[in-house]
């Protein structure tokens, strides 16, 4: 039988815990209930719902505010090494639900589309202007709003973020395509011509 292990979820330490055999848990939290009057919380596995994708998701609250990770990113984020940044996560044997550390690796989006054609499950020439489509994406630049502080910050596109706040890139692209509200205590978006005038600018100091 396979040793659980429980580490923290990224962006998420000492609310959540991820384990690598794919099941989310939340730690114990004080709650204040009125009247100066607290319980603590028990330590809870999170029930994931399957995305129309076919993938576990399921919901993290931090600071007041909530957003909807794949499990599948939350074990790989915990569990496998990804020296390269590559932003894509595949399973192994091909069953999205199957989200446990050792079914799991980080690739980039060229080889995903080419590992599922090795297997024909999809249509190569569609997947391929997908591709394009995809990298022109994460050229863009990004504006990033701190849930803390409202402070904004830039960057040129959503890789330069992603290795700047480690290994985000897929969470930021979500946040940009309106799939997740937030990533690693940060609302994100695609920048405005303007905001892009003012960055450049900023990028010339």
């Amino acid at each position: 039988m396979e040793e659980e292990i429980l580490r923290d979820v990224v962006g998420y330490e000492g609310l959540y815990l991820v384990s690598n055999t794919g099941f989310v848990i939340s730690t114990p939290k004080q709650h204040y209930c009125g009247n100066n009057r607290t319980y603590i919380s028990k330590a809870r596995v999170l029930k994931a719902n399957i995305s129309n994708k076919g993938y576990y998701r399921v919901r993290l609250y931090k600071n007041g505010s909530s957003a909807q990770f794949g499990v599948h990113r939350l074990v790989a984020n915990a569990f496998i090494e990804n020296p390269d940044n590559k932003p894509c996560v595949n399973h192994l044997d091909c069953n999205p639900l199957n989200n446990n550390a050792d079914n799991l690796e980080w690739i980039t989006f060229s080889e995903n589309l080419l590992y599922a054609k090795s297997l024909g499950r999809l249509d190569f020439k569609k997947q391929h202007q997908a591709l394009n489509e995809f990298r022109e994406t994460v050229k863009k630049p990004v504006i990033g709003t701190s849930l803390e502080t409202g402070e904004k910050i830039y960057f040129e596109s959503i890789t330069v973020a992603g290795k700047h706040f480690g290994n985000a890139s897929g969470g930021i692209s979500d946040c940009c395509n309106n799939k997740n509200k937030t990533s690693r205590g940060y609302a994100w978006s695609f920048a405005t011509p303007d905001e892009i005038s003012r960055m450049k600018q900023e990028w010339k100091k």
